[in-house]
Parts: structure tokens; sequence; C-alpha cells
């Protein structure tokens, strides 16, 4: 006796709904066991494919020539306000006078890291005088080669770059002191800010 939660009748056959057979998903599964029809092609010897456009390479990629994005870093201005300062230097020393502690002049820097330098002077050479931070957390005052840093070749076409927007409020000693206890120029200028606010706060 048949089963009353049954009804009588021929197996389902998911083929048997409007003549179709089920839907393949693309590129998984299709009518040839397994491989759609597009990979199929594609897997076929180059001359079984040769106007098959499935299969056809891609366009060579087209070489791309990178464009030197350096800046100049010194203007005719700021070389000009370095050399007096350098002079005024020697002077002081040449009359035994205490040494100037002028405030800096340019800052430099890496756009793609934390090296940082605060020059105060440049002698006829090239070679600059300031604060040097290469980012390894001992800023140190001392000379370094502008042509060097000229010739600083970054990722992406850069190279080390003039801070259009800095103006120095201290002397150069005082940046000194506070990125040695900070371990950078970046961090002590932070401080200085910070405290500068709280004065005029204060005030």
């Amino acid at each position: 006796m048949a089963s009353p939660l049954r009804t009588a009748g021929p197996a389902h056959d998911p083929r048997s709904r409007g003549g179709r057979p089920p839907r393949a998903s693309a590129g998984v599964a299709g009518p040839r066991g397994g491989r759609s029809a597009a990979r199929e092609a594609c897997c076929r010897s180059p001359a079984e494919n040769r106007n098959d456009a499935l299969c056809k390479a891609p366009p060579p990629r087209r070489q791309i020539h990178r464009k030197d994005r350096s800046m100049k870093l010194l203007t005719a201005e700021i070389a000009a306000a370095l050399a007096a300062n350098a002079a005024a230097r020697h002077d002081a020393i040449a009359r035994g006078a205490r040494e100037p502690d002028p405030r800096p002049v340019v800052r430099f820097f890496s756009p793609v890291g934390a090296a940082t330098w605060l020059a105060t002077e440049v002698d006829a050479d090239g070679i600059l005088f300031g604060l040097a931070d290469l980012g390894f957390g001992c800023p140190e005052l001392g000379s370094f080669s502008l042509a060097e840093l000229e010739g600083v070749r970054l990722p992406f076409g850069l190279g080390i770059e003039r801070d259009l927007h800095f103006e120095a409020r201290h002397p150069l000693s005082v940046y000194a002191e506070a990125a040695r206890a900070a371990g950078s120029i970046i961090l002590g200028e932070q401080r200085l800010h910070a405290a500068a606010r709280r004065l005029s706060a204060r005030g």
C-alpha cells in the first residue's frame, strides 16, 4: 500500500522543465564535463584558436617613463641669507667675539621618510651647516653637502624637498636641544610649538 504522504508518478528530473539542461556557472562547470566553453577554448593549441578572441595574448604593457619631480632646494634669496650668516660667524671668530646663534633659514625633508635638515649657513663650496636628522634617533649639529641633497633620488621620481612654509621661531641651539631630547627634529618641533601655545594661552 502506498504511503499517503507520497504521490505516484515518475521520479523528478530537473531537465524535464521546458526541455533545458541545468544552467552552468560561467567559467566553473559546463556541458563538457567540468570546464566551460571559454576555458576549453583557451586550453586548446594556438593553431586551433588562431581566430579565437578568448585566447589572444594581451598587448604588451606600455613603458612609463617617470618624470623627475625634484625641486630647487635653494633660491637666490635663501642662499644670500645663508651666506650672510656664514660671514657673520667668520667675522665673530676673527674678532674673538662670541659666535652668533641665528635662526635656521631653510628646512629640507624627505617626502618618503623622517630625514630632516635645518640649515643656517652655506659656504662658497655649497657646504651647509645646521641640524641634521637622518631618522635614526640622533639629530646632530654639523655640515652637509647641498650637492648630495640635490642628488638624492627617491621612489616615484621624488627627491629631497624644501619646506615652502617653514618659518623659524627659535635660534638653532633651541631646535637642536629640543630635537636631541625628543630623538628627532620633527618631534622636537612639535614640542616647541606645543610649549609656545601653552605660554601664549597663559598670557
